[in-house]
């Protein structure tokens, strides 16, 4: 998972999935190609905003609260701005 650097980290979807799983993750998001975060929900103490943890170059940097209580609206703010996003479900077992 490269972050905003050159290639497509789509390809390699299926590590990015495990490693967001193991870190708790239950969506990753993706603007362009390029993975750009991971989210979980929040608790009473991030008043139940969306969680997110960028990574770069393989370093979890670590949970920040994001202050969206909905990921519409976060998909919605980049594609407004002409950016192909997408939100992955990180399935949780």
């Amino acid at each position: 998972m490269q972050g905003n650097q050159p290639g497509n980290d789509l390809e390699k979807l299926d590590e990015c999935l495990r490693y967001g799983k193991k870190q708790g993750a239950h969506f990753a998001f993706f603007i362009n190609g390029h993975f750009w975060h991971y989210y979980k929900p929040g608790n009473a103490e991030s008043k139940y905003c969306w969680l997110f943890m960028p990574v770069h170059n393989q370093k979890v940097i670590e949970w920040k609260i994001s202050y969206n209580l909905n990921l519409d609206s976060v998909v919605s703010f980049y594609q407004g701005r002409g950016y192909d996003v997408q939100l992955i479900k990180i399935e949780q077992e």
